[in-house]
């Protein structure tokens, strides 16, 4: 297959009524067609979880970006360690 899928392939693959050899066409086309792979992911899931399509079983697939929340979430309870710290520091200079 080198077009694109019409939505009934899309249809037949997604619910697996083709025969054999047609869900395999179908998903070898799918293997390097993003535009169908997009169509079909659509059918499968409309989106109303609001998940986020990335990564995947390819070689060419994107990968998740880290999540910045993540990466600093330790980051306010180190500063307010840091203060007490000095905080600490500066009350047995001055009572010393």
């Amino acid at each position: 297959m080198t077009e694109h899928l019409s939505d009934a392939d899309i249809v037949l693959y997604v619910e697996r009524r083709g025969d054999a050899d047609s869900i395999l066409a179908i998903a070898q086309h799918l293997d390097q067609c993003w535009d169908c792979r997009d169509r079909t992911a659509a059918i499968v899931d409309d989106g109303a979880d609001d998940r986020p399509h990335v990564g995947g079983a390819h070689d060419n697939a994107r990968t998740p970006l880290p999540d910045q929340r993540s990466r600093f979430r330790y980051l306010p309870w180190a500063i307010l360690v840091a203060i007490a710290i000095v905080v600490i520091a500066i009350a047995i200079r001055v009572s010393g």
